[in-house]
């Protein structure tokens, strides 16, 4: 904390000051106000009852005295006004230099640490009595815990509520593939089997050909399929990931030499792929499928 001589001079001094100022400032208004209402009555009456000698010099207000006082008023006025900013100026200055002054006091002021104990140097030690090693490395980092996520698969009012908006529908021709979500699609019709959906099941967990995601599949038989007019009396609902882009006949036009020299060359990869994954407990299993 800084000491009591860092700032010496109190506010009070410019604000007595300034108070002299209000106060003489007053009493030189009032006595030159005084001495001129004097002044004003005498040459009244002077003119009023002696118009042939009338005099103005001799009907002036020859009491000088509140002329005078009022003079020294307004002169102490005016000093006291200019002492009053001089103080208010220096005690301004002075508080800015002790406040600076206190901030800096934390970073000059000896630290309350007491010195560090002096440890026995490592090389002193005997061989037998090294001070063991007690850094254990990194902390082990917390096990991931595996999260499975499961949701309600939409039932068929629920798809065909979502087809009723065209900005979800992806696809419409025999069979229908429509948004039920940003990241899902929906496909069915009479002509959609749960094969389709086992092949793709199949094909993700057994190779690396990139296929959609299947999250569920599932028959449900309309009342007014016919099926003749159907070729099924039951419509399959396949819940896949939806891959979002343009079809590879609309974007074929705008692909490079080199891109579509790539893309040509994937497919006999894919095919090679799916050849070896073989059949062990797919094909011919017990559903005969």
């Amino acid at each position: 904390m800084p000491s009591s001589s860092t700032v010496s001079l109190s506010r009070w001094w410019p604000a007595s000051f300034f108070i002299s100022f209000v106060i003489f400032l007053i009493i030189g208004i009032a006595l030159s106000a005084k001495w001129g209402s004097t002044s004003y009555d005498k040459c009244k009456d002077a003119y009023q009852n002696h118009r042939e000698d009338f005099d103005n010099d001799k009907c002036v207000n020859q009491d000088t005295g509140l002329l005078y006082g009022a003079i020294v008023c307004f002169i102490i006025c005016a000093a006291s006004f200019f002492t009053s900013c001089v103080f208010l100026i220096v005690y301004c200055v002075r508080r800015n230099r002790s406040r600076n002054t206190e901030q800096q006091q934390p970073f000059l002021a000896p630290q309350p640490y007491g010195h560090p104990e002096q440890g026995i140097p490592f090389s002193q030690y005997p061989p037998s009595e090294y001070p063991p090693n007690t850094y254990a490395g990194p902390p082990a980092p917390t096990p991931m815990v595996p999260q499975q996520y499961t949701y309600d698969v939409p039932l068929p009012g629920a798809v065909n509520e979502a087809c009723q908006h065209p900005r979800n529908m992806v696809f419409r021709h025999g069979i229908t593939i429509v948004k039920i979500s940003p990241v899902v699609v929906a496909k069915f019709g009479a002509h959609v089997n749960t094969i389709e959906a086992k092949n793709m099941i199949h094909v993700a967990e057994n190779s690396r050909v990139p296929v959609p995601k299947v999250f569920a599949y599932y028959t449900y038989r309309p009342i007014d399929h016919d099926i003749g007019d159907y070729g099924s009396l039951y419509d399959t609902y396949i819940f896949m990931s939806f891959i979002d882009g343009q079809t590879l006949d609309r974007a074929w036009e705008t692909f490079d030499t080199t891109s579509k020299s790539r893309i040509t060359g994937q497919p006999p990869n894919y095919i090679g792929e799916i050849r070896d994954m073989g059949s062990v407990e797919y094909i011919g299993s017990i559903d005969n499928e």
